[in-house]
């Protein structure tokens, strides 16, 4: 073990886990919060500091350094850091993809967290001689330093158009000491935020602001709306070449827990219109987290469905999806029913946790009731 200083990076990656780095030597001090310009592979990304240690298990021969702060300033502060932190930890998320969701797309690729501008001003000196040092015939030279003299500082751009000058004569300037540069960071006036009264509320909403109040500072749940936490009903729309209406229930009755053999298990009830089929089903569903950091959900299903003309059909399928990445998802299913069997191999892609789109293809293996048939699929999931 090494005492120096390590700064615990979070990554976008789909690992479960941080990554140490030295802390660069041109800046030791960067705090948790602040994001960092690291190697990652071949890669050069920005990830952000989670915590500072003084040692690492990580041997010095692949220890490696930060190459530097992306601001000077954190990007999350302690609270909201901690609450990401608490978030990826309490739903068993990759912690880099967390953090890397909570900001906004440019910061991720390593755009500064705030605008800044160059600008140009005279030096002590620039302000005492340039003029009077400066020949009559160096119009232009004579030009930039009045500009500045009169604007007191100015971003390269405006100063050149002003004075009708070139880069090189400024750096004339610069050389001999009369201008110099400076980083300048806008101030924007945040508008004074500003309350209202709420509507008046009736006595079981009061009694909810109350208990939720009283809760506040610790960890607790509340349930506002719905039947139970366990007990869900809803509508399930199909349109394709039968439309359908399936009206539905479910009941939970074991919840999967990370490191518990437990699966997630329910009992559920549909019943379809217009063909007036009833269907009660017993499902299970469970996550595996592969060596790469990747999720497996395997589901278990068992359904027996009676009709008005049709006799009890008993369904066993089992499922099996790899999230690829946070967007791409391959899906395996298999389904027996009487004396047929099919394999359903497709893919899916979701734009958020709310929209999809599956494709994929259904092979009926030739049994006793049919022959075999390969049928494409395509789907768009859309999540209310």
């Amino acid at each position: 073990m090494r005492r120096e200083v390590i700064l615990v990076v979070a990554i976008d990656t789909p690992l479960r886990r941080t990554f140490d780095y030295r802390a660069p030597a041109q800046q030791p001090d960067i705090a948790p919060g602040q994001r960092v310009w690291v190697p990652f592979g071949r890669r050069r990304v920005v990830g952000v500091v989670v915590e500072r240690r003084d040692r690492t298990d990580v041997p010095a021969a692949k220890l490696r350094s930060a190459f530097g702060g992306v601001d000077e300033e954190p990007t999350f502060d302690s609270t909201l850091l901690q609450l990401l932190l608490w978030s990826a930890d309490y739903y068993r998320h990759p912690v880099g993809e967390v953090i890397a969701a909570a900001m906004p797309a440019p910061l991720r690729v390593g755009t500064p967290l705030r605008e800044e501008t160059i600008v140009w001003s005279l030096t002590e000196l620039g302000r005492r001689e340039a003029l009077a040092q400066l020949t009559a015939r160096a119009v232009r030279l004579r030009a930039i330093v009045a500009a500045l003299r009169d604007a007191g500082e100015m971003p390269a751009a405006d100063l050149l158009a002003a004075a009708d000058g070139t880069p090189e004569l400024l750096r004339k300037l610069e050389a001999r000491g009369y201008v110099a540069q400076a980083k300048r960071v806008p101030t924007s006036e945040l508008a004074t935020p500003t309350s209202r009264e709420g509507p008046t509320l009736n006595d079981a909403q009061h009694e909810a602001v109350q208990r939720i109040s009283g809760t506040l500072g610790s960890f607790a749940s509340h349930l506002l709306y719905g039947v139970t936490d366990k007990l869900t009903a809803g509508l399930v729309p199909v349109f394709g070449t039968e439309d359908s209406l399936t009206l539905q229930a479910q009941y939970r009755l074991s919840q999967f827990r990370e490191g518990s053999p437990i699966p997630t298990t329910s009992v559920v009830v549909q019943h379809s219109l217009p063909a007036s089929t009833t269907t009660v089903a017993l499902r299970s569903q469970y996550y595996l987290w592969m060596p790469n950091g990747r999720i497996m959900r395997t589901r278990f299903h068992v359904s027996y469905a009676t009709a008005d003309d049709v006799s009890g059909v008993i369904t066993v399928n089992s499922s099996w999806e790899y999230s690829v990445t946070r967007n791409w998802v391959l899906a395996l299913d298999f389904v027996h029913q009487r004396a047929d069997f099919a394999v359903a191999p497709a893919i899916e892609y979701n734009w958020s946790g709310r929209v999809g789109v599956i494709v994929g293809a259904r092979w009926f293996v030739a049994g006793s009731n049919n022959n075999a048939t390969i049928t494409p699929i395509a789907a768009i999931n859309v999540l209310f």
